[in-house]
């Protein structure tokens, strides 16, 4: 039946129509991995900006004994809200950030 469907449309073998699609579809895939790849580029500057300004010497530090501005993150085992207040609130602690980046 394979072999009647491509005699059909003028391709002898099925390897002749793998290779009709290769060539169909080479230029299509080769430019839209271009794309994809200058979004990547783009977005890894923009997250290196990012980055640049949010350890900017232009920040002041925080000394001891300064009070720590108030911020909620995701816990990253259940994803519920985590504030920085909550945990200071259960009495002294040393609290730890740990900031991990990924690009895939």
């Amino acid at each position: 039946r394979q072999r009647q469907v491509l005699s059909a449309h003028g391709i002898a073998c099925f390897k002749d129509f793998e290779d009709g699609i290769a060539r169909q579809t080479a230029e299509p895939v080769a430019g839209a991995v271009a794309r994809l790849k200058a979004a990547e580029d783009y977005w890894r500057k923009v997250l290196t900006s990012l980055e640049a300004d949010a350890n900017s010497e232009l920040r002041p530090r925080l000394k001891i004994g300064d009070v720590a501005p108030g911020f909620e993150l995701m816990e990253a085992r259940s994803g519920s809200k985590l504030s920085l207040s909550s945990l200071l609130d259960e009495g002294p602690s040393c609290i730890i950030l740990v900031w991990l980046r990924h690009f895939g």
